[in-house]
């Protein structure tokens, strides 16, 4: 048995915060592979991350557009910013990628909490552009 975990660190003495990462899979947001599809926001919602230290928690949002491998970083929010009493953050980043499939990662690094990265919900705003009837 190892231990590799101790309190919010890795037990390895260098004191590095426990890294966490959601991916998505790839998706077709009208629910159609013929369309192509323009992501104009997307948002989530999570748990707070409630602070112990003057350090601040974020999320990092990255897209991936068409299958590829390298993605779009959309930007982070700030996981201790509450809206209502409820414990919950909420972001709304704009976009404006167009492609028949598209895929989301969601991740954070933390060393100064207990629990991590915990989304309750992520939704996109999206329009339909045109049939993508070409072949190649």
């Amino acid at each position: 048995m190892v231990q590799l975990e101790s309190g919010t660190t890795w037990d390895n003495g260098s004191a590095t915060g426990i890294a966490q990462s959601v991916t998505t899979g790839n998706f077709s947001p009208s629910n159609n592979i013929w369309d192509e599809s323009t992501i104009r926001k997307v948002k989530l919602l999570t748990n707070e991350l409630t602070q112990v230290s003057t350090t601040k928690n974020t999320v990092t949002l990255k897209h991936y557009l068409n299958t590829e491998t390298e993605a779009y970083t959309i930007g982070s929010m700030d996981l201790s910013t509450i809206i209502g009493s409820q414990g919950i953050v909420r972001t709304v980043k704009d976009m404006n990628k167009t492609g028949v499939f598209h895929a989301f990662n969601f991740s954070t690094t933390t060393s100064n909490v207990n629990k991590g990265l915990q989304p309750i919900y992520w939704g996109v705003e999206y329009r339909t552009q045109r049939k993508d009837n070409t072949s190649t």
